[in-house]
């Protein structure tokens, strides 16, 4: 029991006085407390790095969905090269909230005080850290939404390509149609002219087979008779056809005002396919996050508002520890030494409840010394002023005339 009485705590590592820091202690009060409380402020420490860590992959993740290419999520899932630019931007954006958020949330916890020394949470408790208990809840909200849809990606991506597969399907259809309506008769004459340019090409293959096989002999005599030659010109004479078919396929494609309107059908395709591709932003990820994910978003929701509640429930529940009362007394300690005196149950508020008033012992000392100073100024100036009067009503005495010409003026040597 005596090696109790000069207990003293190991220096503790670099590690463990980054968590005491992160959990807004006071690192030298707490080195001369008791391990629990070493533990305890390290435990609420690494919550806030943990939940900062997190916070920054959110915010990161969140930048880089609303600022990059969106068709690397779209139909096509295509390979495009790496935006390095927006990489970089998501990279300082999530620097900058990480750290936000561990401010912020080191702030709450070391605002948050002691509770009422009680074991558990009261309703004073709960009156007095609302607001707190309120700023931590919209954080680990703020936090858990651009996760949960890094987390379901697989998922949400194969639900969002489904529905622009279906959208781009419907718009093309309808795009299409349009322009057929616009040009039924050039189109029409096109198809037509592509089926007989078709035709014409396969007969001219079949007869050119048939000249190969006259000069190959098989079944006849090989070499190039008449057959063979009779073959040779209807090849020909059919490659003919199909290229005058060509020919005039080529001047109804470059006719107007088809070929106008050809252009603008491309025009409408790729602002048709743009507004799909605009459908993978991040609102719609989160959207789709909880309409496909069940009661996933809401439990990974629930983790990151239970993370950021934790450390201000559990000093609310706890009882005061030597930390606590090492800290009160040394905010007394320096009151003391700067003259500050808090006067208890100085009177009563309008519920009755005692109010302290605090004394400033140097201000007051202040105040009276600069009261003094003022009041020794009144009485020189009254002084002075007395005199005065004195020496001009002798003068008016000695001669009325002459201080009526010079009023004020002193006697000349």
């Amino acid at each position: 029991m005596r090696d109790l009485m000069n207990y003293q705590s190991k220096k503790q590592d670099w590690l463990t006085r980054r968590l005491w820091k992160a959990a807004g202690t006071d690192e030298k009060v707490l080195q001369h407390c008791s391990y629990s409380d070493h533990v305890k402020y390290a435990g609420i420490g690494a919550i806030v790095i943990f939940t900062a860590i997190l916070a920054a992959l959110s915010a990161g993740f969140a930048f880089y969905a609303i600022f990059s290419d969106k068709r690397d999520w779209a139909l096509e899932n295509a390979e495009l090269p790496k935006q390095w630019g927006v990489i970089a931007g998501a990279a300082f954006f999530a620097f900058v909230w990480g750290l936000m958020i561990y401010n912020l949330d080191r702030f709450i916890i070391a605002a948050t005080g002691k509770g009422d020394g009680k074991e558990g949470i009261s309703k004073e408790d709960i009156k007095s850290g609302w607001p707190r208990m309120l700023l931590a809840l919209i954080i680990g909200v703020v936090i858990s939404a651009p996760l949960e849809v890094k987390i379901m990606e697989k998922e949400i991506n194969a639900a969002i390509q489904a529905e622009q597969r279906a959208k781009d399907n419907t718009s093309l259809k309808e795009l299409n149609d349009n322009f057929y309506n616009q040009n039924r008769d050039v189109v029409d004459e096109m198809h037509r002219l592509e089926k007989l340019i078709l035709e014409k090409d396969s007969i001219a293959n079949m007869k050119e087979n048939e000249a190969t096989a006259q000069a190959s002999g098989r079944g006849r005599i090989a070499g190039e008779g008449p057959g063979f030659r009779d073959a040779k010109t209807q090849a020909a004479a059919y490659r003919t056809e199909r290229d005058v078919l060509r020919e005039q396929k080529a001047k109804l494609e470059a006719s107007e005002p088809y070929n106008s309107n050809r252009d603008r059908l491309k025009r409408e395709q790729d602002a048709a396919k743009n507004e799909v591709f605009a459908s993978a932003g991040l609102m719609k990820r989160i959207a789709v996050a909880h309409e496909i994910g069940g009661l996933i978003p809401y439990v990974i929701m629930l983790f990151f508002i239970i993370l950021e509640l934790t450390p201000v429930l559990t000093k609310m529940m706890l009882i005061k520890s030597p930390y606590d009362y090492l800290d009160e007394n040394l905010q007394e300690i320096i009151k003391a030494r700067q003259a500050i005196e808090i006067r208890r149950a100085f009177m009563k508020d309008e519920n009755g409840k005692d109010v302290a008033k605090p004394e400033y012992y140097v201000p007051n000392q202040i105040i009276r010394e600069q009261d003094n100073i003022i009041k020794a100024q009144e009485e020189l100036s009254a002084h002075i002023v007395k005199l005065y009067l004195e020496r001009e009503k002798a003068k008016i005495d000695a001669n009325l005339d002459d201080y009526l010409v010079n009023p004020g003026e002193t006697d000349k040597a």
